[in-house]
């Protein structure tokens, strides 16, 4: 068998080619399966079993955070594992809230020793209200009891996914810019991004430059147009911005689809690991740790500072 590539270029549409929700809490303890849910593929790819992309150390215990006037809200941390750590803020995608469905990247995210707060929101009602809501339940998330001393808000990741990809540069400028957050390091990543409200190129370039970003699309993705993502990307003027647009691989006649669900309820597990978990992996590790964003591009030592996404047609 030979083993495929990796392989990112992004002076035109970025090819990934893959080797591819109480007064108290409820703490509940989730184990990682040694054997998540994979599709038929993923046979034929090597796993990644050290460094970026590779599961950390850390078994996922879930607490239940709960806030007045809506749903509870779901934090993960990591079993074991004491201290201040750092955060990354999850919007999800429009519809329910359905934590599970993002169980792969949840439990990847925890065992690397960050706490992962995910923030529930209605399908109902008005844009304004949604953000709001999304926004207030990161908040109460830190500031509760539960929380508020294992936190370190001064190392934060911001990261979302469709709908939640859309509104990921607006929970940032709060977190980032009106909180004060990510002093010593901060990231953000969006996820096949819906469109963006309430945010302009004035309050973009106040997110501090030291903030690293990454906006990823996905080859066959049917519900959103790369061109949201395009956008994002240029609307950012941060030393480090990076486009990742991930393709579809045919492995041993068998086809891995990068599609919308890609990073959710997407059923490669080869493709989470190495097209979302390792430059995932690699923006945490630079913000929070001071680790290198070299060695996950194939043929590149390291990430050049600013990559140009591909103009709208």
């Amino acid at each position: 068998m030979t083993q495929p590539k990796l392989r990112y270029s992004l002076t035109t549409p970025l090819v990934a080619l893959l080797a591819l929700t109480l007064t108290a809490p409820v703490a509940i303890a989730i184990e990682r399966p040694d054997n998540p849910t994979t599709d038929a593929c993923d046979k034929f790819v090597p796993a990644i079993t050290k460094g970026y992309g590779a599961n950390g150390r850390y078994g996922t215990e879930r607490l239940e955070i709960a806030q007045k006037g809506y749903e509870s809200i779901p934090v993960f941390v990591p079993k074991g594992l004491t201290g201040r750590l750092p955060v990354v803020f999850f919007s999800h995608g429009y519809g329910p809230n359905a934590w599970r469905g993002y169980e792969d990247l949840i439990n990847h995210t925890v065992s690397r020793g960050y706490i992962f707060v995910y923030s529930p929101y209605p399908m109902d009602g008005t844009m304004e209200n949604r953000y709001a809501t999304l926004w207030n339940g990161m908040v109460n998330a830190v500031e509760s009891p539960q929380l508020r001393n294992r936190v370190d808000l001064s190392r934060v990741g911001f990261v979302g996914h469709s709908f939640g990809g859309g509104a990921n540069p607006t929970m940032a400028y709060k977190g980032f810019v009106e909180k004060g957050w990510g002093k010593r390091g901060g990231f953000m990543m969006e996820f096949a991004p819906w469109y963006t409200y309430y945010m302009d190129n004035e309050k973009i370039a106040k997110i501090p430059s030291q903030v690293l970003h990454a906006t990823q699309a996905y080859e066959e993705d049917l519900h959103n147009d790369h061109r949201m993502a395009i956008d994002i990307h240029s609307a950012f003027k941060t030393p480090v911005n990076l486009y990742l647009s991930t393709a579809s691989q045919t492995v041993n006649g068998c086809k891995i689809i990068a599609e919308h669900s890609a990073p959710g309820r997407g059923e490669s597990y080869a493709l989470k690991q190495y097209a979302v978990f390792r430059p995932f992996d690699a923006l945490a590790s630079a913000a929070f740790e001071g680790g290198s964003l070299s060695g996950i591009v194939a043929g590149s030592d390291v990430y050049s500072p600013v990559r140009k996404a591909p103009k709208p047609k």
